[in-house]
């Protein structure tokens, strides 16, 4: 059920018209969907639905802008501001326009598996994000739920370099944004300080670097932004369950990860 900020589809400047078709689409809504059927609301969608009584009792999102209209007229459903998208059982919203893409990832990888959603994110040269209470995909999608651009710019700048020498100063730049304030907004937005943003973007680095190369682990620990690979085994073990070398031993020998 997509949305729009705009006129209705049919085109239509009569509101008392408009009106009626919308309770139409909200009865039949209510009418189709039934418990058992997965049901996915885009952008103001979820307006129709939370009409319909379809997101009754489920956390749900929206586009920004009717996160209080949801309230007002889905009271039984608890909107949740911020997030890209919420799946809470059979019913998934996501918040405005591209938002939908990051939701449609999600039931990507859900469907047909991580790698094959990650495949499609590349192909369509966007960011696959998650939410925040999703299973984790990736670490390269870590602290990615939000819709802060000061922080996304700081992010894409460390994901696109993982080894330079990040400051909190330095992405401050980045970002336009003081560095107790950047600081401040990593912490708020995505979970986590500056700091280990950029240890977790090193070690998500060094792992595509151990199961996709023959490099030695000095190398590895190089080209991934580390002093040493006693530096990056010590990093590694905070988010490895198995060492470097095991990791890509069962690589080799077709386990994976």
């Amino acid at each position: 059920m997509p949305g729009a900020a705009t006129s209705p589809h049919w085109g239509s400047h009569d509101r008392a018209g408009d009106d009626a078709r919308e309770a139409a689409i909200v009865r039949w809504l209510a009418r189709m969907v039934q418990p058992g059927m997965l049901f996915v609301a885009i952008c103001s969608g979820a307006l129709l639905a939370g009409r319909a009584g379809l997101l009754d009792g489920h956390e749900c999102t929206t586009h920004h802008a009717d996160a209080g209209e949801l309230a007002r007229v889905a009271p039984l459903a608890r909107v949740v501001e911020n997030r890209l998208y919420v799946a809470s059982g059979e019913r998934l919203t996501s918040a405005g326009i591209t938002a939908g893409i990051d939701l449609m990832l999600h039931l990507v990888a859900r469907e047909a598996g991580h790698a094959t959603a990650l495949a499609v994110a590349r192909h369509l040269v966007v960011y696959l994000r998650r939410g925040g209470n999703d299973p984790q995909l990736s670490p390269w999608l870590e602290g990615r739920n939000h819709i802060h651009p000061a922080i996304h710019r700081a992010q894409d700048a460390v994901a696109a370099d993982p080894a330079r020498a990040w400051s909190v100063a330095e992405l401050a730049c980045v970002a336009g944004a003081s560095p107790r304030n950047l600081s401040r907004l990593f912490n708020a937005h995505a979970g986590m300080s500056v700091t280990d943003y950029v240890n977790r973007m090193r070690i998500a680095r060094a792992h595509e670097l151990v199961t996709g190369s023959t490099l030695d682990m000095e190398r590895v620990a190089e080209r991934a932004g580390f002093t040493s690979s006693r530096q990056l085994r010590r990093a590694w073990s905070r988010f490895h369950r198995l060492s470097p070398s095991r990791v890509r031993g069962r690589t080799d020998d077709g386990i994976g990860r």
